[in-house]
C-alpha cells in the first residue's frame, strides 16, 4: 500500500472516531491521524489536512481537554497549515488565542510556545503587520538562542524570518547584517548547499541591491547562481529570483545591452520548463521591456508589454498588481512613440483601478496620472491636463515636499502647459 494511501486511511479512521467516542483520540487513533495531516501537509493537500487537524483538535480537547498538550500540539498543527495555505487572518486569530494558553501551560521558553511566536510572527508578516512581527521577532531570536541554542533550526529560520521583516521595512542595513550573520550560520549548520542557506545568500543579495551596493550583489549572485542552479534546478523560484537579481544588478550598473542578453536567454531556458503563462516567466519579459525602453527600442518594447499585458488580462485578471504595472508601462511607452489617443484611453481606464489597488501614492499610480496629463495636453487638452497636474503637484509636495526631484520636475511640467496657454509660470515653493 502506498504511503499517502494509508496516511488517508488514518485520516478517514480518525473521522470516523468522531461518531463512535471521541476518548478514541487518546490512543493509536491520534497517532495515526498526526501521520495522515503530515502525508496530506506533504501532499499539498491542505484542505484535507485543515478538516483533519479541526478534527483533531476537536477530538483531543474532548477527550484530554482544552489545555492537555497534545491538544495544544493540534492547534498548532491547524495554524501551520492554514498558513501553508495563505489564510493568514484564520491562523493569526487562532494563534492569538493559543499563545496565552500555551504560555500559561507550558512556560514562556518552552517549545510550544515559540512554535506558537514562530508561527504567529509569519501569520503577521504575510499580512504587512511588519511593525508588530518585528517587535515579536526581537523577543522570539533571543528566547529561541536561550532555550535551543544558536544553532537550532528553528532559530535559524526565525533569524531568516526577521531579516525579511527588516527588508520589507527598507531597514536594509539591519537587514545585510542579521542576513551576513546567518549565511555564516546557515553554511556551517545546514551547509553551503542548504535551499535554505542559498535563500540566505539571495536576501544579502538583495539587501545590498536595495542600498544600490550593485557590483557587490552581482559578485555574491555571480557566485551562488551555480549553487542554486545545481542544487535546485532551473525551475526553482529561488533561482529565479537569483536570476532576476542579477539582471537588476547589472542594469542598476547601467550595463543594460549585457542586461538585455541575460534576459533574453533566460526567457529562452526557463520558456520550456515555466510555460508561456507563467507568472516568474512574464515578470522577466515586463523586465525585459523596460530595458528595450531604457534603450530607447521603445517600439519594441511596446511590443513586449501588449504580448505580456495580453497574457497576464487573461490569467491573473484585469487587476492584478503586476498586470496593472504592466499596463502603465505599456502607457509610458505609447506617450514616448506619440500615440497620445491610445494612451489618452488607456490611462482613463487604468486610472479608477490603480489607485484603489495600489493606492494614490504608489509611483506606477503617479507616473500614469502624468502620462494621461502629457497626452491630454499633446492632443490640446490643456486646461484638463493643467487641472490634472495641480492635483498631482498637491499630492507630491505632501509626500516628498517641494524641492524633491519628482516634485520639482511636475512643477515644469505644469509650467510648461501654463506658458502654452498664455498663462504666467508659477515659482516653485523654496
Amino acid at each position: 500500500m502506498k504511503p499517502l494511501l494509508a496516511h488517508a486511511l488514518a485520516f478517514a479512521l480518525l473521522l470516523f472516531s468522531l461518531g463512535s467516542g471521541a476518548a478514541n483520540a487518546a490512543d493509536d487513533t491520534g497517532a495515526q491521524a498526526e501521520k495522515a495531516i503530515a502525508a496530506l501537509q506533504a501532499a499539498g493537500k491542505l484542505a484535507e489536512a485543515e478538516k483533519a487537524a479541526l478534527a483533531l483538535v476537536k477530538a483531543r480537547t474532548q477527550a484530554l481537554g482544552a489545555q492537555a498538550p497534545k491538544t495544544l500540539q493540534a492547534r498548532l498543527t491547524l495554524a501551520d497549515i492554514l498558513i501553508g495555505g495563505r489564510q493568514y487572518a484564520a491562523a493569526e486569530a487562532r494563534l492569538r488565542e493559543l499563545l496565552p494558553v500555551v504560555t500559561q501551560v507550558q512556560g514562556e521558553e518552552q517549545r510550544d510556545t515559540l512554535r506558537c511566536q514562530f508561527f504567529l510572527v509569519a501569520a503577521l508578516a504575510s499580512q504587512g503587520k511588519h511593525a508588530e512581527a518585528e517587535k515579536l521577532s526581537r523577543s522570539l531570536v533571543p528566547s529561541l538562542t536561550r532555550a535551543a541554542g544558536p544553532e537550532n533550526v528553528l532559530k535559524l529560520q526565525a533569524r531568516l524570518n526577521f531579516g525579511s521583516i527588516l527588508f520589507d521595512e527598507r531597514k536594509l542595513p539591519e537587514a545585510e547584517q542579521e542576513f551576513r550573520e546567518l549565511l555564516a550560520l546557515d553554511e556551517r549548520v545546514l551547509g553551503p548547499e542548504h535551499p535554505e542557506t542559498l535563500q540566505v545568500s539571495v536576501m544579502l543579495a538583495k539587501a545590498l541591491l536595495g542600498q544600490r551596493r550593485s557590483v557587490e550583489a552581482e559578485a555574491l549572485l555571480l557566485k551562488q547562481l551555480p549553487v542554486i542552479m545545481k542544487t535546485l534546478g532551473a525551475a526553482h523560484p529561488e533561482t529565479q529570483r537569483c536570476q532576476t537579481n542579477v539582471i537588476s544588478a547589472l542594469g542598476m550598473q547601467g550595463k543594460y545591452a549585457e542586461a538585455e542578453t541575460r534576459c533574453r536567454q533566460w526567457i529562452a531556458d526557463a520558456m520550456p520548463l515555466l510555460g508561456p503563462e507563467n507568472d516568474t516567466l512574464l515578470k522577466l519579459r515586463r523586465t525585459l521591456a523596460n530595458l528595450l525602453f531604457t534603450q530607447k527600442k521603445t517600439a519594441e518594447a511596446e511590443q513586449e508589454y501588449r504580448q505580456v499585458l495580453d497574457l497576464r488580462e487573461r490569467v491573473f485578471g484585469a487587476e492584478n498588481p503586476e498586470t496593472l504595472l504592466c499596463q502603465s508601462d505599456l502607457i509610458t511607452a505609447l506617450v514616448i512613440q506619440r500615440k497620445y489617443a491610445e494612451a489618452e484611453e488607456r490611462s482613463r481606464r487604468l486610472l479608477p483601478i490603480i489607485t484603489r489597488v495600489l493606492g494614490p501614492e504608489h509611483k506606477q499610480t503617479i507616473w500614469t496620472r502624468r502620462s494621461l496629463a502629457e497626452a491630454l495636453f499633446r492632443q490640446k487638452k490643456a486646461a484638463e491636463a493643467e487641472t490634472l497636474l495641480r492635483d498631482l503637484l498637491t499630492l507630491l509636495k505632501k509626500l516628498h515636499g517641494a524641492n524633491h526631484p519628482e516634485t520639482q520636475s511636475c512643477q515644469e511640467d505644469l509650467n510648461a502647459i501654463l506658458t502654452a496657454q498664455g498663462k504666467k509660470p508659477e515659482a516653485a515653493e523654496q
